[in-house]
């Protein structure tokens, strides 16, 4: 290198290290700048750091808190819900126990009502009563009447089933429920009866026939309503064409005769066509017309099943005439009427007869509709035939319910229970004393009804002054009633009073 270049270098040194100390200078700030700003940026991270920190402590402590205030929720969520469903148990528990002592208190009582004999109301099985007095009658109905021997404030012995709209409702059900138990389209109800047991329910029976045959089966329905629901008791069938033993005792009353037998021709074998006919009579005359009487209808309808007997020479009782006509049956599944030749009956009170009497359970005692003496009925008019006088209405007559005279039981049940009291003389009470051993039979059922289909015609009356006193008394009252209704003979007396004053 030229010293002259040395020599100026070295000149210039001087110059040089005020500007080198300054750049040591900055550069020394330089460095401890970065290292303030590296401190200070480490002390705010730190400080961030702790802060976030203390913020994230906080946040599980609230998230403890939270947990720890569900979990205290939750357990008093879940005791409350233990205590409710401990409620319910126990209200569940209650209920059960209520509900069970109601059905064992609903099973006792439907228990009164199954059908078993032991457990039947009286009614619906046979009963001892005290008398015949305690036996309650059963009223006919069909779909349009009533017939009550309790007439009620009406004072009618038929009345249309309108008048009464809880009665109607009651029996239009009964006989639908009897239909649909027979479930036959050919089988069409014929009529019904019931009664009521007070303290149990209500007893009906229902017949039902053909459409299309007369000699098809017949059914009857029994119901049974307690003071509940309607329960059905039975359906079960009886042989229409099954022969009904007619027995008749005749003491010296040809003419009346002539009359029943007008009847017993029309009605029973050319309507019914399944009878048979016995004649008891008593004295000479009586034998004789009854032999004449029933040769003609015989030959005129080709008709033989009958007999005639001839009572002898005793004493006239009508007891020991039925007696004898029973005894002449020797099958003891023969269906027997006991009748008087003063009545009329119908084709369809003969199916009655079958229907109502079942052997070794039930006897039928019909209530029959007396006529009154026709002279008062019709009084200064003329009196019209037998046929039109036989309606149902409150002038014409009035149920019979003090006569048990005609009833329908079988040969066998009849000598079971020990027949008629052969010891009475005459007529009446030897009918009462026979349905008072039925009545008080634990064996039978006795069924008894007003019926449309059987009546019994005005004559006059004679009371032997010979009878017992019992029997003369009740001849009497039976001659009083059947003269005329409680208005008619008040009329009579109150024109005949007003005549003599």
């Amino acid at each position: 290198m030229p010293l002259c270049c040395a020599s100026a270098r070295r000149a210039n040194w001087p110059l040089r290290w005020p500007l080198i100390f300054g750049i040591m200078l900055v550069c020394g700030g330089l460095l401890r700048l970065h290292s303030y700003v590296e401190v200070s940026t480490r002390g705010i991270s730190d400080s961030y750091g702790r802060h976030l920190k203390s913020m994230e402590m906080t946040d599980a402590e609230l998230n403890d808190k939270v947990s720890e205030a569900l979990h205290r929720k939750s357990k008093d969520l879940k005791k409350e819900m233990q205590s409710i469903s401990s409620k319910l148990k126990s209200i569940k528990s209650m209920r059960k126990n209520e509900k069970q002592k109601i059905l064992e208190s609903l099973s006792t009582e439907r228990d009164k009502y199954q059908v078993n004999e032991a457990k039947k109301p009286y009614f619906l099985r046979p009963h001892a009563f005290r008398s015949e007095y305690d036996i309650p009658a059963f009223a006919t109905f069909t779909r349009k009447s009533v017939l009550d021997s309790r007439v009620r404030l009406v004072k009618q012995p038929e009345v249309p089933l309108h008048m009464y709209t809880d009665l109607q409702a009651d029996l239009l059900e009964v006989i639908d429920v009897a239909a649909k138990a027979v479930s036959s389209p050919d089988m069409e109800f014929v009529e019904g009866i019931y009664r009521l047991q007070h303290d149990a329910g209500t007893h009906y029976e229902l017949l039902f026939g053909s459409t299309v045959n007369s000699s098809a089966a017949l059914r009857l329905v029994s119901l049974f309503r307690p003071f509940a629901r309607l329960d059905s008791v039975s359906v079960r069938g009886r042989d229409s064409t099954e022969t009904v033993h007619i027995i008749v005792p005749l003491l010296g009353r040809g003419d009346s005769l002539r009359k029943f037998m007008q009847t017993f021709e029309q009605e029973g074998i050319a309507n019914d066509g399944h009878v048979h006919l016995t004649v008891v009579c008593y004295g000479k005359e009586a034998l004789t017309d009854a032999k004449t009487i029933l040769k003609g209808v015989g030959t005129r309808r080709n008709f033989k099943s009958y007999q005639i007997i001839d009572g002898g020479v005793v004493e006239f009782s009508r007891g020991r005439a039925l007696q004898k006509g029973a005894e002449s049956i020797t099958s003891r599944d023969s269906l027997m009427f006991f009748c008087d030749v003063d009545m009329h009956f119908s084709a369809r009170f003969l199916q009655q007869c079958r229907a109502r009497t079942w052997l070794g359970q039930k006897v039928f005692y019909p209530m029959v509709f007396s006529l009154y003496n026709p002279d008062v009925v019709y009084k200064g008019k003329p009196v019209p035939s037998l046929k039109d006088q036989r309606v149902v209405r409150r002038d014409n007559g009035f149920w019979r319910d003090f006569g048990f005279g005609m009833t329908c039981q079988y040969k066998g049940d009849f000598d079971d229970i020990g027949g008629f009291d052969l010891t009475i003389k005459g007529w009446g009470s030897e009918d009462v004393l026979l349905y008072r051993k039925y009545s008080r039979s634990p064996k039978y059922q006795v069924i008894r009804n007003p019926v449309d289909t059987l009546f019994h015609h005005w004559h006059p009356k004679h009371c032997d002054k010979s009878l017992s006193l019992e029997q003369h008394n009740a001849c009497l009252r039976s001659r009083s009633i059947t003269e005329g209704s409680q208005v008619q003979l008040g009329m009579l007396y109150l024109e005949e009073k007003a005549g003599k004053s």
